[in-house]
């Protein structure tokens, strides 16, 4: 599996540098790319290690080589004192051990579906771990065969996307390999148009928090709470922090009560667990060996016998039992014993202390339930006010989604003021068309839109595969969206490119990637999008063809690609400033 992976992200990587697409914008980001690298190198230095440098028969358990035992002491701790001290851990270290070896000889996890589940910790569970196939491992020769078929299934893969592998490894011209010029040494960064959008993608995360962190907050709430109330209502919160401190003050309690364990029972408890691991060991099953005909249990795959059905089999074969079970759904897994589990005290405590709340508070969610199921137009939070099929999108209710959507308006006519001193100073023909893309509130920008694009290697005509509109805040997302009344409330615009042929013909297969005879796509700001065509677009075999007016407005900007790439290079030196 880990070669497989290796062998897919070298195809991947090699389809970008043959066909001309950008590492930095279609590739896995650098942290990722090391991420995958080091678990890839890692994983098969771990079956080394464990083959010709230990000498007993241990198992192979990945998940032991990862942080989660560091970060399951570190939980316990905090559940005894939240912000603890070195002296506060050394003291709790017995009664750490106490709570880490009842975790682990329980063998099972907690909920799966519960909240916050990053604080459920499954390294412990041992359920359907094989242990003599987690201790057997492979020869040099099975090694050798299992990446030749690894390396076919990443072919398969590659198959499947519409590329021939074969293409990726053959050199790209029979010429003799000369030295580089001057020039090369100093490049001129203004000749490309790259957009460093990394801190535009700067996705805030959402953070988990416990069922006592969560109490907590609510306490701080009702504590700054200024809103007038009844006495019924003090009461009733005065009450509720009484029942939270109590269960607080009864855990604490409890840890403090715990039995210390001296000398004499500490060797007894670790004679037994040698005695539990050698018993272990003494009752593992027969050997089992698989065919060195299929190393990997799949024998020879090929394009014609491969789909997505031995993929999604083979992802849930080895797949843990916390993501089999971890996803929400509505309906009732089957694994469950079918007994509701009894709320703790605390989640009854937070249940009370937000219905009191919102009673004092008056506040409720709107765009919830039913209503967002069937919500099928979202447009730009920017450009809400264009129409399709004589529909317009409803008024937002007021609060923080209608604030959210006029901060999103002024951005988007700021971004429009910045759009038209970019163009006008550059002086690009068809300037009053370029300024607002042709995007108007009766004809707004919508998914399915053919449109002529600038990109690097000159005008183009592209199809809006998806478009994005930047949510508010500086930690702002682009979310997907359905339709802009504005091309300035637009951040990115995600496009089919189709380059000039002859006439009025355009072809869906470029020149950059007519060697692997697959089409190309890219993802542009929307400053790139220049002009909205008309619904007359003609398809044919070869890829599509234009009508007379927008080929000669297509014509007249192509002879305006020197004033074009001027204001791409004024938005980019703007764009840093």
């Amino acid at each position: 599996m880990v070669l497989r992976a290796r062998y897919f992200l070298d195809a991947w990587e090699a389809f970008l540098g043959r066909a001309g697409y950008s590492r930095t914008h279609y590739y896995l980001s650098r942290e990722a790319a090391d991420i995958a690298r080091i678990v890839i190198e890692g994983f098969l230095a771990l079956v080394y290690i464990h083959r010709d440098h230990v000498s007993d028969l241990i198992a192979l358990l990945p998940w032991f080589h990862s942080s989660e035992a560091c970060e399951h002491v570190f939980g316990e701790a905090r559940r005894i004192v939240k912000d603890f001290t070195m002296l506060d851990f050394i003291y709790m270290i017995p009664n750490l051990r106490i709570k880490l070896r009842e975790a682990i000889l329980h063998a099972t996890s907690s909920d799966p579906k519960a909240r916050a589940a990053g604080y459920s910790h499954t390294y412990f569970d041992n359920t359907g771990v094989d242990m003599m196939t987690l201790s057997t491992y492979p020869t040099d020769d099975e090694i050798k065969d299992a990446a030749e078929h690894a390396a076919q299934e990443a072919d398969s893969l590659v198959a499947l996307l519409g590329i021939v592998p074969s293409q990726l490894r053959r050199p790209k011209s029979n010429a003799v390999p000369t030295l580089p010029g001057i020039s090369v040494w100093f490049p001129n960064t203004d000749s490309d148009i790259a957009y460093d959008d990394n801190e535009e993608l700067d996705y805030a995360d959402d953070d988990s928090i416990s069922e006592a962190q969560q109490l907590q907050s609510l306490l701080d709430a009702e504590e700054d709470c200024s809103v007038f109330r009844t006495r019924k209502q003090d009461q009733e919160l005065l009450n509720l922090t009484c029942a939270a401190l109590a269960v607080t003050a009864d855990e604490a309690t409890k840890v403090n009560s715990m039995t210390k364990l001296h000398d004499e029972e500490m060797e007894e408890l670790l004679a037994g667990e040698y005695s539990q691991v050698r018993d272990v060991v003494n009752n593992l099953p027969a050997l089992k060996i698989q065919e060195t005909a299929k190393p990997l249990g799949r024998g020879m795959v090929t394009f014609e016998s491969l789909d997505f059905n031995m993929l999604i089999k083979m992802r849930r074969e080895h797949q843990t039992r916390q993501a089999a079970l971890g996803v929400r759904t509505k309906q009732t897994s089957d694994a469950g014993d079918g007994k509701a589990e009894k709320p703790s005290i605390r989640r009854q405590v937070i249940r009370k202390f937000e219905e009191a709340l919102k009673e004092v508070q008056d506040e409720r969610a709107v765009g919830t339930g039913s209503e967002r199921v069937i919500r099928w137009r979202h447009s730009a939070p920017g450009g809400r006010d264009g129409e399709i099929e004589g529909e317009h999108e409803g008024l937002l209710p007021a609060g923080n989604t209608a604030n959210a959507a006029v901060a999103a308006a002024a951005v988007a006519k700021t971004a429009a003021t910045r759009r038209k001193n970019v163009f006008t100073t550059a002086r690009v023909p068809c300037l009053q068309d370029i300024l607002d893309a042709r995007v108007t509130t009766f004809r707004p920008l919508q998914v399915h839109d053919y449109g002529i694009i600038y990109t690097d290697n000159g005008l183009r005509v592209g199809q809006v595969i998806v478009v994005y509109s930047k949510t508010g805040g500086k930690n702002g997302k682009h979310a997907s969206v359905t339709d802009s009344s504005m091309i300035s409330a637009v951040s990115y615009v995600g496009l089919q490119v189709f380059e000039f042929a002859y006439a009025r013909e355009f072809r869906a297969i470029p020149e950059m990637t007519a060697s692997l005879q697959t089409k190309q796509f890219v993802l542009l700001p929307s400053i790139c999008f220049l002009y909205l065509l008309g619904s007359k677009i003609s398809l044919t075999a070869m890829g599509l063809e234009l009508d007379a007016d927008d080929m000669a407005r297509f014509r007249e900007l192509e002879k305006g690609a020197e004033k074009l790439k001027e204001a791409m290079k004024l938005f980019k030196k703007r764009s840093k400033e």
